[in-house]
């Protein structure tokens, strides 16, 4: 199934961005979009839209909207810099929330559900974001944000919660901190459903963890610069991610070149936002890397499929001329039972790459062996020998919010 090129939400969507002072500077040129038509060779003639910019300009020169419009302001994370603002008018919000409460139908979550609200609050767009869809969709809600694992395993075992949202390096934090205070998740837990996002991950991870708390993993994809989460969604397939096209066409195109790439094939995500009133944004550059799915689902849906994203343009480090991903390292990480399912990435100046891992003691094999195995395993995919730093598990468990997986030392 490929996605049909939607030109009247196309052409309003572009006629509501050109309101901006920041699409009136960008387009100042652009032949392309002062047209009553566009065909699809047309529209991909027209400029990218970069998160650069948009950092780089004053933030109400990309709103479309009189500032009275304006109900809600998030932000980005700004993990990978500074922070880039996303502004939301009340048609805005009942959008976003449409788009949640698919993303719960999808995931088999039913009206009186317990839902546990496991991610970030404030200038974050998940939190709140969650919980007026979750309201509006008729789940109790429990708000209770990052941290405090304690207080978390209290409240789902106490409130008999049928589903969570959190981020996806907190999954195995959680998991770990059930088996250290001897509860089955099986047995102990109420849990079905439980929804991931705002990070990539490793697939093979996502199965042992489902398996482990016996409940369903669905991720969830989106970014604070389209709404937030609830851009697409898995289905019970697990094989990619249904992205909502009736809100979002999506391009995929060489990260080098900017040229469109044959369909399959591997690139970055672009997305143009087809009914957004406060901030549109035409051929949006995401910098995750996915592919486009062709093959029918099993679930019978109409929008189209990516790939699960498990890199970003942004996450590859060069170390000693090679080009290295997080997700390799996860992947490695994901078969040692004995190491605990989490990880950070140093880069001294001297080039040295040291990866810092908590070790699971284990009766059958030494921490030694591990290390030893572990090194040769990951040079095989990294193509490096990396040193290895072994932390205890609570300095994984204590980090709140999005794991730091890289910390680079060099000075350029």
């Amino acid at each position: 199934m490929k996605q049909v090129f939607p030109i009247e939400k196309i052409l309003n969507s572009i006629r509501n961005a050109h309101k901006s002072v920041f699409y009136k500077h960008l387009w100042e040129n652009c032949s392309q979009v002062k047209s009553n038509n566009i065909t699809y060779d047309e529209f991909v003639k027209i400029p990218f839209t970069l998160k650069e910019q948009l950092r780089n300009v004053s933030p109400y020169d990309y709103l479309s909207t009189p500032r009275n419009k304006i109900r809600r302001i998030h932000t980005s994370s700004g993990t990978k810099g500074v922070a880039t603002l996303s502004f939301y008018s009340d048609g805005d919000i009942e959008k976003w929330s449409e788009h949640l409460c698919r993303v719960f139908s999808m995931a088999h979550l039913e009206p009186n559900d317990v839902f546990q609200i496991i991610v970030g609050y404030g200038l974050f767009s998940g939190g709140l974001g969650f919980e007026y869809a979750a309201e509006k969709y008729g789940l109790s809600v429990i708000p209770i944000g990052m941290g405090n694992t304690e207080r978390q395993i209290q409240f789902l075992k106490d409130y008999k919660v049928n589903g969570i949202i959190t981020i996806s390096s907190y999954l195995p934090i959680l998991a770990s901190a059930l088996v250290s205070r001897g509860i089955n998740p099986k047995r102990d837990l109420s849990l079905k459903t439980i929804l991931i996002g705002a990070e990539p991950f490793n697939e093979l991870m996502m199965c042992k963890l489902e398996d482990f708390f016996g409940a369903k993993i669905y991720s969830v994809y989106g970014m604070s610069e389209m709404e937030g989460p609830g851009v697409a969604m898995e289905c019970d397939d697990h094989s990619g991610m249904h992205l909502f096209t009736d809100s979002y066409f999506a391009e995929i195109i060489n990260p080098q070149t900017g040229d469109i790439l044959p369909y399959g094939e591997e690139g970055e995500l672009v997305l143009t936002t087809l009914d957004r009133e406060c901030m549109p944004l035409i051929r949006y550059r995401t910098g995750d890397l996915t592919h486009f799915i062709n093959n029918e689902c099993h679930c019978k849906s109409d929008f189209i499929k990516i790939a699960n994203v498990k890199k970003r343009i942004d996450d590859m480090i060069i170390v000693r001329g090679v080009n290295i991903y997080p997700f390799q390292i996860e992947s490695v990480i994901a078969e040692f039972s004995s190491v605990f399912q989490a990880f950070q990435c140093v880069i001294e100046e001297d080039d040295r790459f040291i990866i810092r891992l908590a070790y699971l003691k284990n009766q059958d094999i030494s921490r030694d062996k591990i290390e030893n195995i572990l090194i040769k395993r990951l040079k095989e995919v990294i193509l490096i020998t990396p040193v290895i730093e072994w932390k205890k598990a609570s300095f994984f468990m204590e980090q709140v919010g999005k794991a730091i997986r890289i910390i680079d030392n060099r000075i350029f």
